[in-house]
């Protein structure tokens, strides 16, 4: 099988196994609802287990129905396909065949490099000091996405060099992405941030990809971003640095725009955006946010 033929097949399974989840957990609400039951009590929830792996075509073993972390000495592969809660990763050195995570996952200080054929987080993502290269399979974050790594201190732009990271397929984050000081270089298949965007110090980054809505505020500000390519709405403020030459498909900014250092908004054609607060050329606030 070729990598392209092992690529779209990868794509659909994660696709199937996202409404599959879908569908399996409201049917799951809806008769936890109606007799009363917990998944935490042992008596009439083991039906209901089964009745919950069985939409979902695994073993009651095959899912963990509570938070997970590491209990088992040596237990360095996670061994469930669905965790309904939150994961901590820690010490974690192989996700084997996990598919879907409900709450957030947390990857401080795991060895973990490649999230497989994980397709689903419900929460957040937190990969602070941790070891992940490949998003792989991963289509969908409900909450935040942090890959950021702080500098020694404020006055400092020397960090911890976190490894290159490829987001994969991944479309979708409700909430924050924070890219600060990371090693991003394409934001690749993301179409959809719904909070902030902080791509600050992001030094390796080189275009946005596919995005084309960020709900909340735009930061991007020593990068190797040329172009916003098909970045089209802003839903806070914006702050574009000097390294931005073009501002592609942007077309509507809710909050001010702000053209950081040698950059000023002469050097771009606004009159066919909408910008709801003032467009301002604040160079002498270069390090104001930072």
């Amino acid at each position: 099988m070729s990598k392209k033929t092992q690529k779209v097949k990868d794509k659909t399974e994660a696709i199937l196994i996202i409404n599959r989840y879908n569908e399996v957990q409201d049917k799951l609400n809806k008769l936890m609802y109606a007799f009363n039951i917990s998944l935490e009590s042992d008596t009439a929830s083991r039906k209901l287990k089964k009745v919950f792996a069985d939409l979902l075509d695994c073993e009651i073993d095959d899912i963990c129905f509570n938070d997970y972390k590491p209990s088992k000495a040596g237990e360095k592969v996670c061994p469930y396909k669905y965790i309904l809660g939150n994961a901590n990763f820690e010490n974690t050195k192989d996700l084997g065949d996990l598919r879907l995570i409900s709450g957030s996952a947390c990857f401080n200080g795991s060895s973990v490099s490649d999230l497989k054929r994980l397709a689903y987080i419900g929460g957040s993502l937190d990969l602070r000091d941790s070891n992940v290269e490949s998003f792989s399979n991963l289509h969908y974050i409900g909450r935040d996405l942090n890959m950021s790594c702080q500098p020694a201190n404020k006055h400092s732009v020397v960090y911890n060099r976190t490894p290159q990271i490829d987001l994969g397929q991944l479309k979708h984050v409700g909430g924050d992405v924070d890219c600060r000081f990371s090693r991003v270089e394409s934001l690749k298949n993301l179409e959809y941030v719904g909070g902030d965007l902080n791509l600050s110090w992001s030094r390796d980054t080189k275009d946005l990809g596919k995005l084309n809505y960020v709900g909340g505020d735009l930061k991007i500000f020593q990068t190797e971003i040329k172009s916003l390519g098909s970045l089209n709405f802003v839903g806070g403020n914006a702050e574009i640095g000097r390294e931005v030459e073009d501002l592609g498909k942007l077309k509507y900014v809710v909050g001010r725009c702000t053209f950081l250092k040698e950059t000023s908004k002469e050097d771009f054609d606004l009159s066919k955006m909408f910008i709801g607060g003032d467009d301002l050329d604040k160079r002498r606030y270069l390090y104001r946010y930072y």
